[in-house]
């Protein structure tokens, strides 16, 4: 099979998650939280503390208890808002697609397809 029509393939897959039922939850459930001024605000507070955690970590610093507190209470805010329990709950649902996804292309690339297919969801074909 020529590169190309792989490409065509893969353009026509990626499509096709676009489409799918996970990716529109997902997509609502972003909007949702962009278009409330307090989900928004808690998640870039919460995101701004977890990456200036990170970038301390990484850089050898020390993080102080109270650092880890904030961003314990500012995850605990985030697990108690229902917009973002929505987007959470989105956004596992469409990595749970896009991994199986990512499985079955690897059991079709190595062949480790199982006699029965049923390891890779039941529609390789072998």
């Amino acid at each position: 099979m020529s590169t190309d029509k792989i490409i065509q393939i893969a353009m026509e897959l990626g499509s096709a998650i676009a489409l799918s039922e996970q990716a529109r939850a997902l997509q609502g459930a972003q909007t949702q939280v962009l278009d409330n001024p307090e989900a928004a605000r808690l998640l870039q507070t919460y995101q701004e503390a977890r990456s200036q955690m990170e970038n301390k970590l990484r850089d050898g610093l020390q993080v102080v208890p109270a650092e880890e507190e904030r961003l314990e209470g500012l995850r605990k805010q985030l697990a108690g808002h229902p917009l973002i329990q929505e987007l959470m709950t989105a956004q596992e649902g469409f990595n749970n697609l896009t991994d199986s996804v990512f499985f079955v292309i690897n059991q079709a690339v190595s062949g480790d397809c199982s006699a029965d297919c049923s390891s890779c969801g039941g529609s390789c074909s072998h």
